[in-house]
């Protein structure tokens, strides 16, 4: 199970899976661990259980993930733009210095 469970964990949040390949995949597995082996001892039943609920929570993670990761770029292109904004506003001040400077002299 432990292959089950942590190589496509490390590859959903590793190497960029997407989360309806995990999601096929778990299905997939599921179906067939449950037609071949789980019907035959409730170890193995027990286990798939364990194995989706941990797929549950993957998918949950990977989402806030996500959400949190596109949260903070947007933050961070909104702190670009401001710092853009402050940098033309002392360039015009120190333009509009020089110009007085060199008026009243």
């Amino acid at each position: 199970m432990f292959s089950a469970v942590a190589i496509p964990a490390i590859a959903i949040f590793g190497m960029g899976m997407t989360r309806i390949t995990y999601l096929v995949g778990v299905v997939s597995f599921n179906v067939l661990a449950g037609v071949f082996a789980a019907a035959y001892t409730n170890t193995w039943a027990r286990n798939l259980f364990n194995f989706t609920a941990f797929s549950l929570c993957v998918l949950a993670l990977h989402y806030a993930k996500e959400k949190s990761d596109r949260r903070i770029w947007s933050l961070r292109d909104q702190l670009k733009k401001q710092f853009r904004a402050t940098q033309k506003a002392q360039v015009a001040e120190a333009k509009a210095a020089e110009s007085k400077k060199s008026f009243s002299s």
